[in-house]
């Protein structure tokens, strides 16, 4: 941590954070039963309870004979035609419903809107392009229930929401707009600067990366997939207007961006904000950093904003 501009609230976070681990997840010789449990162990660390007016419900879809766990998040003043949709981040491998179950509850509550929280099948058990397919579905799904979408992610779950949009940008059924949280997006493959200049980073380093992408897929990562990685997308024209936050002290920043800016290009409005001072997975921190604090606000307020301007 020596070698960032880290203030004292991030790194008592970070440090509270790493107490929950041994080693980085591509080092340490732990199975899978155990990464999972470690990492749902710190989430509910930082777990926060709802706030007051918000409940929660929980359901499924259906995949093709799967039922997918879904859970709502209900605010009283929601209008009943716009929600969000949320999959939560974890590099394919962790986390589920209560994994981001506080932040799903904070984003009802400071949004006034529905969300719904996608538990799509994790890697190494389903390969890609299950997840992608799980939160296709569960947004076709959704889409015969509201008006209109506002799709939402976080690291691996941004991944998941862009690829979504880039499947459905010429179809009647789409989302009406994007805010993905330090998205991974294939930006390893362009060779994107924050690869090295953040590669040791706190709480995700490049290696880490590389560690969950070869997870997830069944032999060689299928560069040019979109679904896969959505900044290998030919075509970036029709995609929903996007809010895109990234973290930059984290290997992650540069996709971020350089999405932003192809959506910009192809005459889609875009905003990319990269957050000074913060790490991968800042969300958990928003309850002891003002940084992560107003950067949430802000995630909320783009969310709120993208929603006012759908039907």
């Amino acid at each position: 941590m020596t070698d960032f501009e880290i203030d004292n609230e991030i790194r008592a976070f970070i440090d509270r954070s790493n107490q929950f681990y041994e080693d980085t997840p591509e080092t340490h010789e732990k199975d899978l039963a155990q990464i999972r449990e470690d990492y749902d162990g710190m989430c509910q660390n930082f777990h926060q309870p709802y706030p007051h007016g918000v409940t929660s419900s929980d359901s499924h879809i259906d995949n093709d004979g799967y039922a997918i766990p879904v859970r709502y998040y209900h605010h009283s003043h929601a209008p009943g035609h716009t929600a969000v949709v949320y999959y939560h981040g974890g590099g394919f491998i962790l986390g589920g419903l209560d994994s981001h179950d506080s932040v799903c509850a904070e984003i009802c509550e400071q949004s006034a809107l529905t969300v719904i929280s996608i538990d799509y099948r994790l890697a190494p058990e389903y390969k890609h392009p299950i997840q992608f397919e799980d939160a296709l579905r569960s947004f076709q799904s959704l889409s015969e229930r509201f008006d209109s979408l506002v799709l939402v992610g976080d690291s691996a779950g941004a991944n998941l929401a862009a690829a979504v949009c880039t499947a459905t940008r010429t179809s009647d059924q789409k989302p009406s707009g994007q805010v993905l949280i330090y998205p991974a997006l294939g930006g390893e493959e362009l060779k994107l600067a924050s690869y090295i200049e953040r590669s040791d980073a706190p709480m995700l380093t490049t290696a880490d990366i590389s560690f969950y992408r070869s997870m997830r897929c069944q032999g060689a990562p299928p560069i040019w997939d979109p679904t896969f990685n959505p900044l290998m997308a030919e075509e970036f024209t029709g995609l929903p207007p996007c809010h895109a936050f990234s973290a930059d002290i984290d290997p992650l920043r540069d996709d971020a961006k350089r999405y932003a800016a192809e959506l910009k290009k192809a005459g889609t409005s875009a905003n990319y904000t990269n957050e000074l001072g913060l790490i991968h997975g800042y969300l958990r921190a928003r309850h002891c950093s003002e940084k992560a604090k107003i950067s949430f606000q802000s995630i909320c307020k783009a969310i709120r904003d993208l929603a006012s301007t759908t039907k």
